[in-house]
């Protein structure tokens, strides 16, 4: 089954937002670059028209850095999704920290136009400690199933943490169909198995990880090479 069969009973609801390449609240830390705005703009695929944090899942999220016509597609697998959420009634849509984390080290980087966002499991939370998969499980890793089935020359950055679910099954899907030179980490945490670092708000405010990755690369540098175990 093909991944526009497995998202055909979704919402497709519209997102952007804008925002700075330094982090604000980033305090004490000193960028060596100057600021600019990032203005993005796509869609997410959720079970509902209204999508509430910790009530309703994301499966899917697709944006696009404007002003940027060519350049490559990053598909980022992450843990669950967070408060990514679009236009409701008289309030913007909004991007979560997370993504926007994300997001700022791409367009550093330069060279992609398009990120798109996978979870390991779907459910909206932005507290993963309590956060687990549910009966939308199935699904989900169907639709990341096909969607790296149809998605062989995007680059893979694994951003999923220590504690995400079904990794050895989302593990086995990469590695049935993507090269190995196509997988990447920002960075690498744990002191003995390396997993795939987070860039949470939680990571950030605590070790400055994504802010020293946006400090130490420039436009044609790139992620850091990872092999699967």
């Amino acid at each position: 089954m093909g991944f526009n069969k497995n998202i055909e009973n979704l919402h497709k609801l519209l997102i952007n937002d804008a925002f700075n390449l330094h982090i604000q609240k980033c305090e004490n830390f000193r960028y060596n670059f100057e600021d600019q705005i990032i203005d993005v703009s796509g869609y997410g695929l959720y079970d509902s028209n209204i999508p509430v944090r910790g009530l309703h899942h994301r499966f899917y999220l697709e944006l696009n850095i404007n002003g940027k016509t060519e350049g490559k597609t990053l598909v980022v697998i992450m843990m669950n999704p967070s408060n990514t959420f679009p236009a409701k009634e008289d309030k913007p849509s909004t991007i979560d920290d997370t993504v926007k984390n994300i997001i700022r080290m791409a367009y550093r980087l330069g060279y992609y136009s398009k990120i798109v966002i996978l979870n390991s499991f779907a459910l909206i939370n932005g507290n993963g400690k309590t956060a687990h998969p549910d009966n939308t499980q199935k699904q989900n890793l169907k639709i990341i199933e096909s969607f790296i089935k149809e998605n062989k020359e995007s680059d893979y950055l694994l951003a999923w943490g220590k504690n995400a679910y079904d990794i050895n099954k989302i593990s086995k899907f990469l590695k049935d169909n993507i090269s190995t030179d196509k997988f990447f980490v920002y960075r690498t945490s744990g002191s003995h198995q390396k997993y795939p670092c987070h860039p949470s708000k939680v990571v950030e405010n605590r070790y400055k990880y994504v802010s020293e990755f946006l400090n130490s690369n420039e436009t044609n540098t790139s992620f850091i090479r990872y092999v699967l175990p």
